[in-house]
């Protein structure tokens, strides 16, 4: 399937068993980002440069397997059996992946066709501070709905 544009509409699954199937054989994998689980690092439509995983350190962006579906989000933990992944837009889900279901670390970052730096050690502290204030975020997102809330209440009245 296509457009006009060239664009190919791939089932998720071939997608990244190609993806992994190039990790496998050392080549780096340009990606697009889907969705807005990694806001505000990743905006929908970013690129994300992908390279296989040889170690993995606090604040890593990876590509992991996560109850039969594919996730990009940032490890904010671990221990000896499990490694914990959030996307930084998350306020409430956390996945726990065994180190075997992690593909890929985010080696490269791209808008617009403009590489931006989103993979030193400045940007995986801000993810991991941003996953520190999860409970800061969650009062100010629920302020933010009440608000908008009483705002609508308030124009009925009008």
């Amino acid at each position: 399937m296509g457009d006009e544009k060239g664009v190919r509409i791939v089932v998720n699954d071939l997608f990244f068993e190609q993806v992994k199937d190039w990790l496998r054989q050392s080549k780096k994998v340009k990606i697009p980002v889907v969705g807005h689980s990694m806001f505000p690092t990743f905006k929908n439509g970013d690129k994300v440069l992908l390279a296989p995983v040889s170690k993995v350190q606090l604040g890593d962006v990876v590509l992991a397997t996560y109850n039969k579906t594919y996730v990009l989000h940032r490890v904010v933990g671990w221990n000896r059996s499990a490694v914990r992944l959030v996307g930084d837009g998350n306020v409430g889900q956390i996945e726990f992946v065994s180190k075997t279901e992690i593909w890929a670390r985010v080696v490269g970052t791209y808008r617009e066709n403009l590489e931006i730096e989103r993979t030193n050690l400045k940007w995986r502290l801000f993810g991991l501070c941003w996953y520190v204030l999860r409970p800061v975020r969650i009062v100010v997102m629920r302020c933010g709905i009440l608000k908008t809330k009483l705002n609508k209440e308030n124009d009925y009245e009008t």
